[in-house]
């Protein structure tokens, strides 16, 4: 679905007419300061390949090497978690810092081994 100011009016006129039938308060006239923000500037604002602060999903396009790598557009900055590669659960999540600690060691030594820095790691 296509973002923009009515899309947003909708779905803010959607929400608190629910919050309102269900809890039994109307927030309308209690709202003091409001900011809304899509994917496209999420991406913007943030840097994020595909621009979701959610994740991506579980699918055969974004499982394991498919999904965005560590690197960013931004210089020096990495990506790490379950949104990169390798993927999500903790294990995968655990293995992505790994592998964006060693595009670091890499990009700032030219050895892409953290393990030969890290002493225990890895003997």
């Amino acid at each position: 679905m296509d973002d923009g100011p009515e899309v947003r009016e909708q779905y803010r006129d959607r929400l608190l007419t629910h919050l309102a039938e269900t809890t039994g308060v109307d927030l309308r006239d209690r709202i003091v300061l409001e900011h809304s923000a899509c994917v496209s500037e999420f991406a913007d604002r943030y840097h994020y390949p595909q621009g979701s602060a959610l994740g991506l999903a579980h699918t055969l396009r974004q499982t394991g090497p498919l999904r965005p790598s560590h690197y960013s557009d931004v210089d020096g900055l990495y990506y790490t978690g379950s949104y990169v590669e390798p993927g999500i659960g903790m294990p995968m999540t655990l293995i992505s810092g790994e592998h964006a600690a060693e595009a670091v060691v890499e990009d700032w030594t030219g050895s892409g081994s953290i393990r030969s820095m890290l002493p225990g790691v890895g003997d």
